[in-house]
C-alpha cells in the first residue's frame, strides 16, 4: 500500500510507515490510486497531482515560494491603489479649482482692475477751456517711470512695478509678494482711439487676470475718457524713452 503521508510504497504490511512513521491503518483516510498489481514488471507509482512532490520537506520548500509571491503581489496591489487614490485626489483638486476657484478669483480680480482704472480715469483733470480755433491738438508724453509711479501709488507698496518700452510694445513686470508677474501690450491708434492689442499676461498674476480681460477693461476705460474730454487720438509714437500719443478735438 501506499502511504497517504510520504506517498511512499510500503511493503512491510506493519501499521506505520517506514520511511515516515505515519500510521497507515488510520480510519477514513484516503488512499491513491494505482495501476501497479502484483507480478507487475511497472514500478508502482502513486497517483500525486501533477508537479507533487512525494517528500512532505520537498513540498514546503516549493509552496515557500508562493507566500512570498502573495505577499509581493498584496503590496504592489497596495501601492497601484495609493497612487490611483492620489490621482483622484488630484483630478478633484483641478475640477474644482477650474470650476469654482479660479472663475470667483478672476471675476474679483476683473472687479478690482475695472474699479481702480476708473478711479484712475477721473483723477485725470479736464482740459482747460480754449476755443477750438484756436487748438491744432495736444501731445500726451509717457515716460516709462511715469507708468510705473502711477502704478506703484495705486497698489501701494505691496506691489513693485517697472515699466519698459522696447520694439513697439510697453512691458509692466510686478513683484507682488516676492513673485513676478508681468503684462506686455502693443499700443495703437484705430479709429480715433488709443488702444492695446496682443496683452498678454504672465507669471501667478495670470491665475487671476488674463490678458484679453486686460485689454478689454482697459480699452474701454480710455474709450470713455477720451468721449468724456471730446478728444480723439489721431497718432502714435512709441520709443525706448518715450511714448507720445497726439490728439485732436472731436465731435464725440
Amino acid at each position: 500500500m501506499f502511504c497517504v503521508n510520504c506517498g511512499s510504497y510500503e511493503t512491510s504490511g506493519g501499521p506505520y510507515c517506514t520511511r515516515c512513521g505515519f500510521r497507515l491503518d488510520t480510519v477514513g483516510a484516503p488512499l491513491p490510486d494505482t495501476s501497479y498489481t502484483q507480478g507487475s514488471s511497472a514500478t508502482p507509482t502513486a497517483a500525486f497531482p501533477s508537479g507533487a512532490s512525494a517528500d512532505p520537506a520537498l513540498a514546503r520548500n516549493r509552496s515557500a515560494p508562493i507566500g512570498a509571491s502573495r505577499q509581493h503581489r498584496r503590496r504592489h496591489g497596495r501601492a497601484i491603489g495609493c497612487l490611483a487614490l492620489l490621482l483622484l485626489i488630484a483630478a478633484a483638486l483641478v475640477a474644482i479649482w477650474s470650476l469654482a476657484v479660479q472663475p470667483a478669483l478672476r471675476d474679483l480680480a476683473n472687479s478690482v482692475l475695472r474699479s481702480e482704472l476708473a478711479r484712475m480715469a477721473d483723477q485725470v483733470p479736464p482740459l482747460p477751456a480754449v476755443p477750438a480755433s484756436r487748438v491744432t491738438g495736444w501731445e500726451l508724453v509717457l515716460h516709462p517711470t511715469d507708468i510705473s509711479q502711477t502704478l506703484d501709488g495705486t497698489f501701494g507698496s505691496a506691489v513693485q512695478a517697472n515699466t519698459t518700452f522696447t520694439s513697439g510694445q510697453i512691458h509692466l513686470t510686478f513683484h507682488i509678494l516676492g513673485l513676478s508677474s508681468s503684462v506686455t501690450a502693443t499700443p495703437d491708434v484705430q479709429g480715433g482711439y488709443l488702444l492695446l492689442h496682443n496683452v498678454q499676461v504672465t507669471g501667478p498674476l495670470s491665475w487671476a487676470l488674463t490678458g484679453q480681460a486686460v485689454q478689454t477693461d482697459f480699452n474701454q476705460t480710455l474709450a470713455l475718457l477720451l468721449r468724456r474730454e471730446r478728444l480723439q487720438a489721431t497718432s502714435l509714437t512709441i520709443n525706448p524713452d518715450r511714448l507720445v500719443v497726439f490728439f485732436k478735438p472731436s465731435g464725440f
